[in-house]
């Protein structure tokens, strides 16, 4: 194991979505996942930013039960409300949340290594100002078009999810 400092930053929605979008019927094992992704590193936290929703009793539930073992398995979990945007509900606020952790744990250099788990091409400049400060941040995601080629090329390293997937897989 190597003593490098290592913080895990992900975006749960988007993994989410991806996932949906890569396979429908994958299931991941988030835990199964960080472990894989920071093996050999000297992890310090994990973090993961989701989103609630609002008004249905019974999804706020199951969704409270799943953060809640996130936290309960060692994640950080910075979850935030849906916001109403004329008849739909959206999500505001989960990467500025995530990209603030980044840049601010960076900057107190609480890390040497960042990994993201994320595709969207949005994370790009704050990966630059993370590197800047001469820690390296890896890219963890699928394959292109749902990562972004810009975030993967503003990477340290990507580390492609789709040559891995027996790894986390939930059995």
């Amino acid at each position: 194991m190597t003593a490098e400092r290592t913080m895990l930053f992900m975006d749960g929605s988007n993994l989410f979505h991806s996932t949906k979008d890569f396979d429908p019927g994958l299931k991941i094992d988030l835990v199964k996942l960080r472990d894989f992704l920071a093996k050999d590193r000297l992890l310090i936290r994990a973090y993961y930013y989701g989103s609630i929703p609002i008004g249905n009793p019974e999804r706020i539930a199951k969704q409270t039960a799943f953060h809640h073992l996130l936290e309960y398995s060692g994640f950080k979990t910075v979850i935030l409300p849906l916001r109403r945007r004329g008849a739909e509900y959206v999500e505001k606020g989960v990467d500025v949340s995530l990209v603030t952790d980044m840049l601010a744990l960076g900057f107190d250099r609480a890390y040497e290594c960042g990994i993201l788990v994320a595709g969207d091409a949005d994370y790009v400049r704050a990966i630059q100002e993370v590197e800047r400060k001469g820690i390296r941040i890896h890219v963890a995601f699928y394959d292109l078009p749902l990562c972004a080629g810009d975030l993967r090329r503003a990477a340290h390293s990507f580390v492609s999810l789709d040559k891995h997937l027996e790894e986390f897989r939930k059995s």
